[in-house]
């Protein structure tokens, strides 16, 4: 009897010794939708799950902690493409590209609407792309100073829709001052009205807290949408002048403005600064019409004073 007895103790001892080692080996619960990866040593315990795609070139990531049977997408804010470079008539010019709204307007920048076609000209397009307004600008990649500035400009700036504006100017850079100091421009607009008065010249103090700028505005029509406009800007004036077709000859002048005052040191730029050409929207409204517009500049040429 008591060999029997103690036969029967033994095996009851080997199997509770037998159970606890298998628990010991077994993980308690593995989540139905995890991935292991092929390199898991043999007492590791299955990760969560960790999801990437890629989906018109913006990046989308699953949630690592989605509820059951639900994937949560959250794409990622859109990121602007590095600025282009291109050549136009000699110089190097960046093409502005946004992906938010943006001053001028505000409005949305597309570097695909600019391009220098097989002639050296520069075309800027404003159009209507993916249910947005798209605007276009370029700068100068160096400063210029002192001297005769002529841009000779072919397409419809005499009649540009009421919320359109066409930009030839100088700008200052951060170190030089804030937006409304230091410019110098030609833009084409009626600022979003009929006043009829589309060509405007315009001088910015060198200093925000100084006397408004100095404005001159008025009506003009093209005789076959070519024009050449310039400015001459020196230490103590500017002189802004516009003619029919290309050229400077002054029997086709049709409009000549001088702004020389009595303080030019405050009033006009004295330092070197960027050249832009740009195409957008007033107040960052479409044009009236619904139609994108297209401006050519033939050639742009600076020369320095003597």
């Amino acid at each position: 009897m008591k060999s029997q007895l103690d036969l029967m103790l033994g095996l009851l001892a080997f199997g509770l010794i037998t159970q606890a080692a298998r628990a010991q080996t077994t993980p308690t619960s593995v989540a139905s939708n995890s991935v292991v990866s092929n390199s898991v040593a043999s007492n590791s315990v299955a990760s969560k799950p960790v999801a990437s795609a890629v989906v018109d070139s913006d990046p989308i990531l699953l949630d690592q902690n989605p509820p059951a049977k639900t994937a949560l997408i959250k794409k990622a804010p859109k990121r602007a493409l590095p600025p282009k470079t291109i050549s136009f008539s000699g110089y190097d010019w960046r093409v502005r590209n946004s992906v938010n709204l943006d001053a001028p307007g505000p409005n949305n920048w597309d570097q695909n609407g600019v391009w220098v076609d097989d002639k050296g000209y520069l075309h800027l397009k404003l159009a209507r792309v993916n249910g947005e307004w798209q605007c276009s600008e370029i700068y100068l990649t160096q400063k210029l100073g002192f001297g005769r500035y002529r841009f000779d400009i072919e397409g419809p700036v005499d009649k540009l829709d009421p919320n359109v504006v066409f930009g030839l100017f100088h700008y200052p850079s951060h170190d030089m001052g804030k937006d409304g100091t230091n410019e110098i421009d030609i833009e084409f607009s009626q600022w979003g009205t009929h006043s009829g008065q589309a060509c405007n010249y315009t001088v910015w103090p060198v200093q925000a807290k100084q006397f408004h700028h100095n404005h001159h505005a008025f009506h003009f029509l093209l005789d076959d949408n070519k024009t050449t406009e310039q400015y001459t800007w020196t230490s103590t004036s500017i002189r802004f002048q516009s003619f029919q077709g290309f050229g400077d000859n002054e029997e086709h002048q049709f409009s000549d403005w001088v702004f020389n005052p009595p303080n030019p040191l405050t009033l006009i730029a004295q330092h070197p600064m960027m050249v832009c050409i740009n195409l957008w929207c007033f107040k960052g409204r479409p044009p009236t019409d619904g139609k994108p517009v297209e401006v050519i500049v033939r050639s742009f040429k600076f020369t320095p004073l003597p």
